[in-house]
């Protein structure tokens, strides 16, 4: 954005500068994803602990997700794929459990998958959608939408 190469951006944390205005406009949670038959798959909801240990497919491109999941899952290990392609025939193919969110849940479900929520507050992001000053006008009708959405 300071090059004028984008105009807007959504940023997992609030830009603080006087030449930007961020707000917060939507927020994501974090899911466990596990094959029916996984002793976890019956439950309601979890915490990164309890399913610390166990094995998962990540995908290498998803930012701060992946440093949070190995933060907070030290015992577990990490099958990484880099391509997306690849990544959804591995969670078709075998039973290892993966993450989705509900962000991604809204375009697409994954087969054969139960979903499970996680607990930790890391789990939930909230997104800021972060803009300069110079584009307030540009961009109003589309701010006043967003902040009339519930996060």
């Amino acid at each position: 954005m300071k090059e004028g190469i984008y105009q807007f951006a959504f940023l997992p944390e609030m830009l603080d500068s006087p030449d930007y205005i961020s707000f917060p406009a939507m927020k994501e949670h974090l899911y466990f994803a596990f094959a029916p038959d996984h002793v976890l798959a019956q439950e309601k909801e979890l915490y990164f602990k309890d399913a610390d240990g166990f094995n998962f497919l990540l995908r290498s491109d998803i930012g701060f997700w992946d440093l949070l999941c190995r933060k907070k899952m030290p015992a577990s290990r990490f099958l990484i794929q880099t391509e997306g392609i690849v990544y959804t025939e591995m969670i078709k193919s075998t039973s290892l459990p993966c993450f989705t969110s509900d962000l991604v849940m809204e375009r697409a479900s994954i087969d054969n998958r139960i979903s499970i929520p996680i607990l930790d507050d890391e789990a939930t992001q909230t997104y800021y959608l972060t803009y300069k000053k110079e584009y307030q006008k540009k961009f109003l009708p589309a701010i006043e939408q967003i902040k009339r959405r519930k996060l």
